[in-house]
């Protein structure tokens, strides 16, 4: 399964080779509690992204990961394409982020199906738009899917766009386009027998082989949780009350802005957290190698100047900031590949992905390299530190 985000080991190790036994007591406990577990949030933080929805629903539909053919003609059914899929005739692949270009207009297909025929060749799709998280549509986005396709002289067999809950047209569909090759998804219905996402893996979970259904039944817990999320009954009503009662309104809503305030406030100041959770364990390694205030800075550095494993840590002291700037002397000075190097070697220290560091490198006379690691890469405090902990371990030790 080709996913972003922390889920992807776990989620492909399972998928793969099934549960190892360390899960035993996990499942038993899911096994005898199904409501109040799901496999999803207790692997990632990132359950309700639009990234993580849309690679599922890829390998829900791949014959590669958890899908076979019974569920690809299952879903055809479903949606109501008129098409005679024959999996002995037909080849289908499945993609992430289709790159559709016609000229200069650039666009990308969430999730396709594309079908081809062994015998004429001739190519057809099913185009999937996932709107689960309420993604903005860019400009003119299903027109230039479907222009791309035609210029290509491939079928658009549906486009289906998937909101979270409800019918929601897509607001580019083009105005010279009949919308009988629309299909209106949503990920969850509360009427079982209005079409969804959530109904159509709940009335089909029999189309999977037994050992991906564990799985299946967990996305379909996950589509009802995301919903739930949503406003309460309960929670709409004392909204309304304080709207509509001049008498608490004032009190209420000062009371809810100054905790939303205050954890905003601390939320902020995480970088900073880690920082001095930082210098506690450099301290108890006996790594505690240097301390320096520069202005509003706060600076952790090695005490032996301008050699070849000099490094500093720094943090804003006064604006919050969920970075931490990791600082590298390079004694003959900074070039194209030193910098590079290090860079590429402190993303892999630090386990972080290679497109989101803020990177600033000089060159000579100025002999610094500097990478700012998001703390927000973590899943814990422990985890920053730690990773922190061992980029000064190494930087100590070896010059990268």
């Amino acid at each position: 399964m080709t996913t972003n985000g922390d889920e992807v080991n776990i989620l492909e190790t399972v998928l793969k080779n099934g549960f190892p036994k360390e899960f035993d007591p996990l499942l038993n406990c899911v096994n005898s509690n199904q409501d109040k577990f799901n496999l999803f949030t207790a692997i990632t933080s990132t359950y309700w992204s639009e990234n993580l929805h849309s690679n599922l629903i890829k390998a829900i539909l791949d014959c590669n990961e958890l899908g076979n053919t019974d569920v690809i003609s299952a879903f055809l059914s479903y949606i109501d394409a008129e098409f005679n899929y024959n999996s002995d005739k037909d080849e289908v692949v499945l993609f992430r982020e289709f790159p559709v270009k016609i000229k200069k207009v650039y666009g990308r297909v969430d999730v396709l199906l594309k079908f081809k025929n062994k015998e004429n060749e001739k190519e057809s799709v099913v185009i999937i738009e996932n709107k689960i998280n309420g993604a903005q549509e860019t400009e003119k986005q299903i027109e230039k899917y479907l222009n791309y396709f035609e210029v290509n002289n491939i079928s658009v067999l549906k486009v289906v766009f998937m909101p979270k809950v409800g019918y929601e047209e897509p607001e580019t569909w083009p105005k010279n386009v009949g919308k009988d090759k629309l299909v209106v998804l949503p990920a969850y219905n509360n009427d079982k027998k209005e079409k969804s996402l959530h109904n159509f893996l709940s009335n089909y979970i029999g189309k999977f082989i037994p050992k991906y259904r564990y799985v299946i039944k967990q996305y379909i817990g996950l589509l009802k949780m995301i919903v739930d999320n949503d406003l309460s009954k309960t929670q709409k009503e004392d909204l309304k009350k304080i709207f509509n009662d001049p008498s608490q309104k004032r009190a209420n809503l000062i009371t809810l802005f100054e905790q939303v305030d205050k954890a905003k406030e601390e939320w902020n100041n995480r970088g900073k957290l880690i920082f001095e959770e930082l210098q506690t364990e450099l301290i108890n390694n006996k790594l505690d190698f240097g301390w320096k205030s520069f202005g509003q800075y706060e600076v952790y550095c090695t005490l032996i100047p301008q050699t070849s494993n000099t490094f500093y840590f720094l943090t804003d002291r006064y604006i919050p900031s969920p970075l931490i700037e990791v600082g590298y002397y390079l004694k003959d000075g900074v070039t194209e590949d030193s910098s590079s190097n290090f860079i590429n070697n402190l993303k892999n220290l630090a386990v972080v992905s290679d497109n989101k560091l803020e990177v600033s490198a000089k060159h000579y006379p100025n002999h610094w390299v500097y990478v700012k690691i998001p703390v927000d890469y973590y899943r814990s405090v422990e985890d920053a530190v730690e990773s922190f902990v061992n980029i000064a371990k190494r930087l100590i030790e070896n010059a990268v």
